[in-house]
């Protein structure tokens, strides 16, 4: 599974795989060689502000330094960005699954040419995948609009309550 604030087997190797020592690190970044080294150490957590020197020196992105992938590889780092997905708006979430529809109906015409599909097969098979995926998700999003507006509700209920 992926998880965040891994940064110091993460730092150490990105520092590492740059040939750099904690006093080359430290240099790039401004920061002391006390305060890597307790990071590679997992003393601490790092600000964001630290984080982003971090990010700018090594020449890496925020996942590369923040994330631990597991035995489960790609897999983890999927589910771990599909729960983040989850926080997303009802908007969002159609854009981002119309963007997947997309992405997987492209993988499905490179498929039609290593199985030998015809075009009809191909389109029968596309269009029962992304009805039922597309009945699925707005469900889904529809219950999650709802349970957002309760949540809403709550909240101004109390706050009003707070207030008289």
């Amino acid at each position: 599974m992926a998880k965040i604030m891994n940064v110091g087997k993460n730092l150490k190797a990105l520092r590492l795989k740059k040939g750099w020592t904690q006093g080359d690190l430290s240099e790039a970044t401004g920061m002391k060689v006390d305060h890597i080294s307790k990071l590679e150490n997992d003393k601490g957590d790092p600000k964001l502000s630290t984080i982003e020197k971090l990010i700018t020196a090594l020449e890496c992105d925020f996942n590369a330094l923040l994330l631990t992938r597991t035995s489960g590889g790609l897999s983890s780092a999927m589910k771990y960005y599909i729960k983040e997905m989850e926080s997303l708006g009802g908007g969002d979430k159609k854009t981002l699954f119309t963007i997947m529809d997309k992405f997987i109906a492209t993988n499905l015409v490179k498929s039609i040419k290593v199985n030998g599909w015809s075009i009809s097969e191909a389109v029968e098979r596309i269009e029962q995948d992304q009805a039922e995926d597309r009945y699925h998700v707005n469900k889904l999003i529809d219950e999650d609009e709802e349970i957002q507006y309760e949540i809403k509700q709550q909240e101004e209920y109390e706050h009003h309550l707070k207030k008289g």
